[in-house]
């Protein structure tokens, strides 16, 4: 009997201190929804993960004007794959920070957005607010922003006069699904009119509840249409043959020169507003790319002799590209593509022109244009 209670006392001992010393249940592990996931044969010290709101993701059209549209839009974000945000220009972080005008902050006239061609107010914004405004949605560190050819190291800010707000080489990239796994979220893009996948754009949610881009792979065919096809479709360079640049007619020079500067500052402007460019400027840059002398850029009907400026303005275009094969041959390219004029739907969208445009890679990351053959299709429609 003695015993007995003697073991009676240590058990209840016992039984008290496990008592005292058992872990409670988390509030993840007693509530749930939506976004959160639990598992009953999870160990009790594993705790529950944050899962992105399948709503948010729902809507393609959303998706594309919310996610896909702000990011590759603008700069050259969508001629280069990123497997890191620091892999990221620091010049395209800026230009998309301020072509969605991250900081809110106001424009003329009446805050009309950037988007529909509103200017800010001021040059320039202070540093630490535009990378605080960058690092929302990109894990970057202040010093790779600063990097960028609008930062301004005595002012410790970001001048805004040489941006090129709005324009970039993403048109017509949209969402066509999403994949959702737990804290990331798969965006597949595709272009329409004509229809193909281009690849992927990666998000994921941060600890804080953040959406942050993580990844972009385009494919390689894509990635050479963005680089070399889309930025001459309103010069209609590539819708011609040629065997060298000097047998390019001038006056498509010029235009290519303010498709790729549409918000470059001008030099003055005319007694009608039309801008004036400096020969300068606009020689140097086609230079980059053609080899042309500036006297056979100076034939362009764009070219004011008496005044020796440029007037280049009122450029537009209804064409689409794409490019179905490439082949790299010793720094040599061989592209071949395809001009569409885009309709309202692939049906009718109509095919133009099949080419082939060969171009030079050069040592420093530029190129010639050396030559172009292809094909005018007639009565020719996508199917």
């Amino acid at each position: 009997m003695k015993y007995c209670m003697i073991s009676l006392l240590l058990a209840a001992i016992l039984m008290s201190f496990c008592s005292c010393t058992s872990p409670s249940s988390s509030i993840n592990e007693e509530q749930t929804s939506e976004g959160i996931a639990s598992t009953a044969e999870e160990p009790e010290s594993t705790q529950t993960e944050a899962s992105i709101d399948p709503a948010l993701f729902a809507d393609l059209q959303t998706v594309t004007e919310k996610y896909v549209s702000p990011v590759l839009s603008y700069g050259k974000m969508s001629t280069y794959n990123w497997d890191s945000p620091s892999q990221i220009l620091a010049d395209d972080l800026v230009n998309i920070c301020m072509s969605n005008n991250y900081l809110q902050l106001p424009t003329s006239p009446d805050n009309k957005p950037i988007s529909e061609y509103g200017e800010y107010l001021t040059d320039h914004v202070a540093a630490d607010e535009v990378e605080a405004a960058i690092q929302t949605y990109f894990p970057v560190t202040s010093e790779h922003l600063q990097t960028s050819r609008y930062y301004d190291a005595q002012t410790d800010s970001y001048q805004m006069t040489d941006i090129p707000l709005r324009h970039g080489r993403g048109s017509g990239i949209c969402a066509k699904s999403v994949s959702l796994c737990q804290n990331k979220a798969e965006i597949q893009l595709c272009v329409s009119n004509p229809s193909y996948d281009v690849g992927t754009l990666t998000m994921e949610l941060m600890p804080d509840g953040r959406l942050s881009y993580t990844s972009l792979v385009l494919d390689e065919l894509e990635l050479c249409n963005r680089t070399y096809i889309q930025n001459t479709l309103c010069s209609n360079i590539l819708s011609s043959n040629w065997e060298s640049a000097d047998q390019i007619i001038p006056d498509e020079l010029t235009v290519f020169y303010l498709e790729n500067n549409l918000d470059a500052p001008v030099l003055s402007r005319d007694e009608e507003m039309r801008p004036n460019q400096s020969p300068e400027v606009v020689e140097s840059y086609i230079g980059q790319y053609f080899e042309v002398t500036p006297e056979q850029i100076r034939k362009s009907r764009h070219f004011d002799q008496e005044n020796q400026v440029y007037h280049i303005w009122g450029i537009g275009s209804v064409l689409t590209s794409r490019v179905t094969a490439v082949n790299n041959e010793n720094g040599l390219l061989t592209i071949d593509y395809q001009l569409y004029q885009e309709g309202a739907t692939e049906e009718e969208t109509e095919l133009l022109w099949n080419g082939t445009v060969k171009i030079e890679q050069k040592a420093d990351g530029g190129f010639f244009y050396r030559s172009c053959f292809g094909e005018e299709i007639k009565n020719s429609s996508v199917t």
